[in-house]
């Protein structure tokens, strides 16, 4: 450093890391740039450079000046910046998770969630109420019709009858003495305005009208009394005979009662938000939370069974005693006697623990949240609606065939539980009806047996709702299984049977895949595959990659290239379709060469963190609110101010920045925020292995610093092995321990800066700003001239800014001793002829040699 001041005094050291150097050169001291690079080269650098101050170097010292935590040097020993990645990155071993309580937590979360979002709990928790009390409301107000039909008894005496028309009798068995009114004798004419009800005849044959209704019972009334008339020779206290009418009663065929139309229907709509459970489990998948959470400890099947929990606890509880309630406030026939109470409670519970493992099953079929948002609720109300309405019309219809169709189509489509429900709910509402069916007695007693006789179709949908509730369950626990396990333990197994082990062409990555077999922990990769369906060219092909613990290996590469791809198989979020990942500690690698590694087990270690690309955060939730979350399912216990995790997670917070945000909710957070968000909660706990998909997209350069002094930890500090994809060229070489470019699914080249410079840099890039009136040919023409080189190259011409590329030109000469020669050229005349204002001159950037190699790849 003595030296370089020699050369030049004004030179300022701003170095930040002690195995680099980094100096301020001051403008105007061009002249002397050269002698500086010449003093640098002859130390044995290995990696040399020279630029501008950047535009984000302004920003970076004027942010310093405004805000202290940027800068300078804290009073708290503990909040300096090696003090907070001590607390970052000090092992934590003592953590206790509990898989339990794990569950009720983030049960209690999504029902907190529910309750902020205004329209999830008007749909999922009042309407279905509301829905339920409409229900039995109805039934109560609408008499139900057509159960059991009897005619009431008819009293036959003609003064019961009340007509003002005469009705007459013809005949000599009749006296019109013992006749009421409006009965009258007449002989064989019949007086206008009158009805002849019936004649005698001479030959003992009684013709009555069978228009008139009891016609035959009046008359044989009226000969009765007439006789007894005749009998007492007219005295007033004659005898009188009443004839009634009583029929047997008999019971329909068949009955319409629009309430079994609108409870079974009606109620059922309070079941329909528990389908609703696909909803959040897709936009989980989607957003990376689901993986997220399983980093935190919490397998896919863990989240499943939170969310049933919750559905339960603060859905299907209160739901339950509303309809329960309800039923009785109302005097529902659901809640009666000879077990149909038991039945009614059996059916609802069968519903639930049917209807949830069935929309589970679902999941799947589903590509995205937005596409399950907008499809899903209204497919499933039409699915569990229209057919029951279809079921109800055709089991009253008056065609005894069309019953039988409907009975059938009925029983056939309870698989749906919800259809299930409304046929149970049907069946027990109409059981009174058949119970005085078979009886032929209005009102017959309901018994144990008559609820539960198979005949009667009550067990139906109890039955069929176990059995669909036990094989969706098993479907759930299989679309739910560690597949990444199963294929690791395939590849395992032909690796050591010597069917699939490849070696890659390339110094560099021959070198990659035998570092990948020989580190003991961290992070190895050995011939990492994926194809999907439908195309001919592998996303990831013979991926080897070898992360040791405080390494950070950065992969860069155009769009498409398939660096997502290969995170989310380390993720889990994709399976691989071929290839070896070993991830964790000694004993975790051991295990997965022999392919005896249980993935579900390294996650509920969480032995590993993820920071996704997109930010897998809940949007309801605050800040705190995560942070509390992540410590729950990690196993942290930071109630006490002076626990250590807590002093790790107040570390967390301190160090990115997120501190003055706790209170709000993710959703209003900067997009540069939720990155530092989510970027805390994958390294809160102090995972081994950290997947880190371009963290740093929406933060403004102070906070990338910082977010880059925090990755790269500090002095007694044992950061974990970390995997980063990037397509900032200055955050890779900021951070990288290697640096792996990726094109077309391919490791095109692998190494450290310096390796890849040495390797790659075949010219040395000059950036001018120039006057008016002059141009960048000019200023090629005239190097190329001072130069001897005919091949010197103008990439970009524009507003006067100029780009240069000048190949190395002397072998004798180091790269950077090169540079230094240029800038003589340049300050010995070159600059003013030639209208340069200022200019940087550098080897071959990073992004340079990027930008070549997709070119080359590419043509």
């Amino acid at each position: 450093m003595r030296k370089l001041k020699d050369i030049m005094p004004g030179i300022q050291n701003t170095s930040v890391k002690e195995e680099e150097l980094s100096l301020h050169l001051p403008l105007g001291s061009e002249k002397q740039y050269a002698d500086i690079l010449d003093a640098v080269s002859a130390t044995g650098a290995s990696d040399v450079a020279i630029g501008l101050t950047s535009l984000e170097d302004v920003f970076l010292a004027t942010a310093g000046e405004v805000d202290p935590t940027l800068g300078g040097e804290a009073d708290d020993e503990s909040a300096s910046p090696a003090g907070l990645h001590h607390r970052i990155w000090l092992p934590l071993d003592d953590r206790k998770p509990s898989q339990p309580r794990s569950v009720l937590y983030l049960a209690r979360m999504v029902a907190l969630m529910d309750l902020r979002d205004v329209r999830t709990f008007v749909f999922n928790s009042l309407l279905p109420i509301v829905f339920i009390i409409v229900g039995f409301l109805l039934s109560y107000l609408i008499d139900p019709k057509g159960s059991l039909v009897s005619p009431p008894s008819l009293s036959l005496l003609p003064s019961t009858i009340i007509n003002p028309s005469p009705a007459y009798v013809q005949g000599s068995a009749f006296n019109n003495s013992a006749l009421g009114p409006p009965l009258q004798w007449t002989d064989d004419s019949l007086p206008s305005g009158g009805e002849l009800l019936a004649r005698y005849e001479s030959n003992g044959t009684l013709q009555y009208d069978p228009k008139i209704v009891s016609s035959l019972p009046l008359a044989i009334s009226a000969i009765t009394n007439s006789t007894l008339y005749n009998l007492t020779s007219g005295s007033p206290a004659a005898l009188s005979v009443s004839v009634t009418n009583s029929p047997l009663p008999y019971v329909k065929s068949y009955l319409v009662d629009v309430t079994q139309l609108l409870v079974p229907m009606l109620t059922m709509l309070g079941f329909v938000p528990f389908a609703y459970i696909v909803i959040p489990i897709v936009f989980w998948r989607a957003d990376h939370i689901t993986t997220q959470l399983k980093f935190m400890g919490m397998s896919t099947r863990l989240q499943y069974i939170a969310l049933f929990l919750h559905r339960f606890l603060f859905g299907f509880l209160p739901s339950f005693a509303v309809l329960l309630i309800a039923a009785g406030a109302f005097g529902s026939d659901l809640l009666g006697d000879g077990g149909r109470w038991l039945a009614y409670i059996l059916l609802v519970t069968t519903t639930f623990l049917a209807l949830i493992p069935f929309a589970m099953v679902l999941a799947p079929l589903f590509k995205s949240g937005r596409q399950v948002a907008d499809t899903f609720p209204l497919l499933w109300n039409c699915l569990s609606i229209i057919p029951y309405i279809i079921v109800w019309l055709m089991t009253g219809n008056s065609s005894e065939s069309v019953r039988n169709a409907g009975d059938i189509i009925g029983d056939v489509m309870t698989v749906i539980p919800t259809l299930a429900y409304q046929r149970g709910t049907q069946r027990l509402l109409s059981l009174q009806f058949a119970v005085d069916r078979a009886s032929r007695v209005e009102n017959s007693p309901v018994e144990w047996s008559d609820t539960f006789n198979p005949a009667n179709g009550v067990l139906t949908p109890l039955l069929v709702n176990l059995a669909v509730m036990s094989l969706t369950t098993a479907l759930v626990w299989y679309q739910t299984r560690d597949k990444i396990s199963h294929k690791m333990r395939k590849y395992s197994n032909s690796i050591s049977s010597g069917k699939a082990d490849e070696l890659p062409e390339g110094e560099d990555l021959l070198a990659e895949a035998v570092r990948a077999d020989t580190i003991l922990e961290g992070i190895a990769v050995r011939n990492l595959t994926k194809f999907y369906p439908q195309q001919k060219k592998a996303a990831v092909q013979s991926l080897n990659l070898a992360v040791a613990p405080s390494e950070i290996v950065v992969l860069l590469g155009p769009n498409g290239a398939g660096k997502t791809t290969a995170m989310k198989m380390l993720s889990g979020e994709e399976i691989p379709t071929a290839g070896l990942m070993k991830l964790g500690r000694p004993e975790d690698f051991d295990l997965a060469q022999r392919g005896e590694l249980e993935f579900t087990s390294l996650y509920r270690r969480q032995v590993c963190g993820y920071c996704p690309q997109t930010d897998a955060l809940f949007p309801d939730l605050t800040v705190k609110e995560h942070l509390n979350l992540a410590s729950a399912l990690k196993g942290l216990r930071i109630r006490s101010a002076s626990s250590p995790h807590r002093d790790h997670v107040d570390a967390i917070i301190a160090a990115l920045g997120v501190g003055e945000h706790l209170n709000s909710r993710s959703s209003r957070l900067s997009g540069g925020n939720r990155r530092k968000l989510s970027l805390a909660l994958a390294m809160m706990g102090h995972p081994r292995v950290l997947f880190l998909d371009e963290v740093t997209t929406g933060m403004d350069p102070a906070a990338r610093r910082s977010v880059w002094t925090t990755l790269r930890g500090g002095e007694d500090t044992s950061p974990p092995a970390m995997l980063m994809s990037t397509h900032y060229m200055d955050e890779a070489t900021a951070l990288s321990t290697r640096i792996g470019i990726i094109i077309n699914g391919e490791m095109r080249a692998i190494g450290s800066v310096s390796e890849l410079a040495n390797r790659f840099s075949r010219a040395i890039a000059i950036e001018a700003s120039l006057s008016k009136g002059f141009c960048a040919s000019t200023l090629a023409e005239e190097l190329g001239r001072a130069l001897g080189i005919a091949d010197l190259a103008v990439i970009e011409d524009f507003n006067s800014l100029a780009t240069l590329r000048v190949p190395l030109w002397n072998d004798a000469l180091t790269p950077m001793q090169q540079v230094a020669e240029l800038f003589r050229f340049m300050e010995g005349g070159l600059k003013a002829s030639c209208g340069v204002v200022y200019y940087n001159l550098s080897l071959m950037s990073l992004e340079q040699i990027f930008i070549d190699l997709v070119r080359e790849q590419r043509a």
